[in-house]
Parts: structure tokens; C-alpha cells; sequence
């Protein structure tokens, strides 16, 4: 706001001092209504070396020129339209830097944006990349693990130390939740809660006995357990489904 009264002011003080240069240049070739022009009526202009010339709005005398009373209105409407006119340029100059200065405050914020992308990049960028391939090679083991229950007739795939006869009888309840999943095709849900409890019981009765296995095999049936409880959230497949009617058909 201060900028443009600033400008406004500047340009009506232009107008005002180029007013008053054009009324001084001009004061002495402008007519003035006097009885000393009769003599000189019939007198020729060219005569004395000077010109006839048009200025404001009559023939001006060399003699005795005066500016009229038009000249002085006709003066101030032009500088009224040339303050109209600068107005309207210091308004459109105006907009214009304000526009370059929100648009540098735009490229301005992008380049620091970009500059912290960058520096984060390069002082971390190893760390996300050491994280995305450890996840994925998470994946890809998960990806490899045996199928933790048969979609066909919902036989659990035991591993080898939880095949054992030493947990014979803890196998038992598993087998039937997941035999009669095979045959409604989802979980009651009254007997999921304490199908977990009971494989927590075989997670416990598996670490109470890890002297007794190979770390491999002891890592292997824990994420076995961990796999079948996921296992147990989800419902059978329609693949899985249909893939049992054929063998039942057979």
C-alpha cells in the first residue's frame, strides 16, 4: 500500500512540473485580446522575421501573446489524462512485481524443498535402501515358507519337531479347527480365541524344550506357529474351494 501512494504521488508530481514547463515555454505565443492588435491588423506576420504559428487554440501575435482562459482548462484536462494515464501504468507495474515476488517465493520454497530432499538423500539414503532390501528379503522368505495348512482337506503341515509324538496331543485341536475351516470355509469365530491360546501353549511348550533342537528347526516352528495363527484370519479361497470339490468328486 505504502509503494503504491508513493508511486501515485511521484507521478502527479511529474504531471503537475510538466504542466508548469508547458505554460512557462508557452506564455509569450498565445493572444491576448488587447486594443494594441488593431494596429497591427493589417500588418503582415511574416514581416520582422517572424512566423505565424498556432499555439492553444487562436493565432498567437508575436507581440503580444497571452494564454487564454481555454489554454489554462485545456491544461489542466491533459494533465488530468496523463495522470490518469500514469496511474494506470504504476497499477499495472505494480501488479506486475507483486506477481514476480509471490512467484519467487514459489521457486524459492521449491528449491529448499528440493535442497533438504537432497541432503536427506544423501545422509540416508543408504539406511532406506539397507531397509527396503532387508523387507524384501523378508518377502522372499515368507514367499518361500511351505503352505502352513492344505486349502484342500485343511490338513496342517506340520513341521518336523512339532510332528513329533511329544506333541501328539497338542496337534489334536488344531487339526480339527482347521479340518472344519476346510468344510464351512472360515473359522468359527467362537473357536478362534482359543485356538491361539492353544498354539500359544505349544509356543511355550516348544521353548521349554530348545535345548533339545537345532537353533534352525526351533526358528522354523516358531515362525510356523506365528504363520498358522495368520493362517486362522483368513478365510478359504474360491480357489481353494473349488480345488476341494475336485477331490472330493474324486
Amino acid at each position: 500500500m505504502c509503494l503504491k501512494k508513493s508511486l501515485f504521488s511521484l507521478a502527479f508530481c511529474v504531471l503537475c512540473l510538466t504542466a508548469i514547463a508547458n505554460g512557462q515555454s508557452t506564455e509569450s505565443g498565445f493572444y491576448r485580446p488587447s486594443h494594441h492588435c488593431d494596429r497591427h491588423a493589417n500588418h503582415d506576420w511574416r514581416s520582422h522575421g517572424h512566423a505565424v504559428r498556432v499555439v492553444g487554440y487562436r493565432y498567437a501575435s508575436p507581440y503580444y501573446g497571452y494564454r487564454t482562459t481555454g489554454f489554462e482548462l485545456a491544461s489542466v484536462i491533459r494533465a488530468q489524462g496523463e495522470f490518469n494515464l500514469l496511474t494506470a501504468q504504476a497499477r499495472s507495474e505494480n501488479a506486475a512485481a507483486v506477481q514476480l515476488e509471490l512467484q519467487n517465493s514459489v521457486d524459492a520454497l521449491a528449491a529448499r524443498l528440493e535442497r533438504r530432499r537432497i541432503n536427506t538423500e544423501s545422509r540416508f539414503g543408504h539406511l532406506h535402501a539397507a531397509a527396503e532390501e532387508r523387507r524384501l528379503a523378508s518377502e522372499l522368505r515368507k514367499a518361500e515358507q511351505p503352505v502352513a495348512v492344505a486349502p484342500a482337506d485343511g490338513s496342517v503341515q506340520w513341521p518336523l519337531i512339532l510332528a513329533t509324538t511329544h506333541f501328539a496331543r497338542a496337534r489334536r485341536p488344531v487339526d480339527l479347527v482347521f479340518a472344519q475351516r476346510a468344510h464351512d470355509g472360515a473359522i468359527n469365530p467362537d473357536h478362534y480365541q482359543p485356538l491361539c491360546d492353544w498354539i500359544e501353549q505349544i509356543r511355550c511348550e516348544l521353548k521349554d524344550h530348545i535345548h533339545e533342537y537345532s537353533m534352525d528347526d526351533y526358528v522354523q516352528a516358531q515362525s510356523f506357529l506365528r504363520n498358522l495363527v495368520d493362517e486362522a484370519r483368513q478365510p478359504i479361497s474360491p480357489m481353494s474351494q473349488s480345488t476341494q470339490l475336485v477331490n472330493i468328486s474324486r
